[in-house]
């Protein structure tokens, strides 16, 4: 049996074809290969699959491939969403996470992704930035920790306008203790000048516009 790197050149069903040769076996690997090509990129369609007419364990091996290479896919895609984290101490990495705005006001977001009020703030929270909070001036971080399973981690911050680390415990801890963060979501306005605040009280969603706001109008 010829190897899956020998077959573009020299299993050419058309050539057997028109040397009179009945080729429905090396149609079948020809279909395979390009089967094969297409999955192993995570773009089968499977709808062309079933016009191949391969025999069903090919066909099911092929759209297993496909499967696993478009969920490899999906998840490098969503991990490039995830900012990596400064290469700092613990205590020291708030602040290379901000360094980076200077001028701005940042909203520093701490949450995770099993925790419901995190949610329900994010998505109360999440329209403003597309309306009363619309500005260039105004820059969202999100830093969440590893106990927020990944592959649900990936999943939602594609859905959160921001830039998002996920911290490991050292790194979270750190930031707990500076601003005696009582719980989440908690929330830290940083000013323009690069003075960061602790904001429990804008939890209150009434509040959250308002606190905002009054650091960029200075």
């Amino acid at each position: 049996l010829l190897l899956h790197g020998d077959l573009e050149h020299s299993t050419k069903a058309e050539m057997w074809e028109q040397a009179g040769v009945d080729a429905g076996v090396l149609k079948t690997l020809e279909n395979y290969v390009s089967a094969y090509d297409a999955a192993d990129n995570g773009a089968l369609d499977e709808q062309a699959l079933a016009g191949m007419n391969l025999p069903a364990p090919m066909a099911e091996e092929i759209k297993t491939l496909n499967a696993e290479k478009k969920a490899e896919l999906e998840e490098l895609n969503a991990a490039a969403l995830v900012t990596p984290t400064p290469d700092v101490a613990p205590d020291k990495v708030f602040d290379a996470i901000v360094a980076p705005h200077q001028g701005k006001v940042v909203v520093v977001d701490l949450w995770n992704t099993w925790c419901g009020p995190c949610r329900a703030a994010i998505k109360d929270n999440e329209p403003a930035k597309s309306g009363d909070l619309a500005s260039d001036d105004i820059v969202w971080i999100y830093i969440a920790n590893q106990t927020s399973p990944r592959a649900k981690y990936l999943q939602m911050i594609s859905d959160i306008k921001g830039i998002h680390y996920q911290l490991d415990d050292a790194q979270w801890r750190a930031i707990c203790d500076r601003f005696k963060v009582d719980g989440i979501p908690y929330y830290i306005i940083v000013d323009r000048n690069g003075k960061a605040e602790g904001r429990p009280d804008v939890r209150d969603h009434s509040l959250y516009k308002k606190a905002i706001l009054e650091k960029l109008a200075r």
